[in-house]
């Protein structure tokens, strides 16, 4: 917000992403060193990104119809809650495009190259949940 004061939000959310493109990395290794996963594949990435859910108080289950495919349904996001108590979430949907797409592909990154994600639905654009799909290509 600093920064979008000072300068303006486009900036704001240009320096963010630079953050976002590195901070996710940094916490998906300590989760793994932590955790003691040193494989990589959508297994280990679930259990770590677990892991990132309970941390930051995520309201969310697994849908996982095979060891290919997963869809981790969020009903309660912290970011979004932050943002609504500030009265900003007509910026969610921009920063949902930006950001959230861009830290859950850089912690998918981190557990394989065959990996990919997207978002279905997001609770910030007027959905009830955010539906994000990750699977093992």
């Amino acid at each position: 917000m600093m920064i979008e004061k000072e300068f303006s939000f486009e900036k704001a959310m240009e320096i963010d992403e630079k953050v976002w493109s590195i901070l996710p990395k940094i916490q998906a290794r300590k989760v793994k060193e932590l955790l003691g996963i040193e494989g990589v594949g959508l297994a280990d990435f679930l259990q770590a990104v677990k892991v990132k859910f309970e941390a930051e108080g995520y309201d969310y289950e697994v849908r996982q119809s095979d060891s290919e495919h997963v869809q981790i349904v969020i009903h309660g996001c912290p970011w979004y809650d932050i943002l609504k108590k500030a009265e900003r979430e007509h910026l969610a949907p921009r920063i949902a495009d930006s950001i959230c797409s861009l830290e859950f592909q850089v912690w998918l990154k981190e557990f394989g190259e065959q990996l990919s994600f997207s978002m279905e639905y997001r609770c910030c654009t007027g959905k009830c949940e955010c539906v994000l799909d990750f699977r093992s290509d």
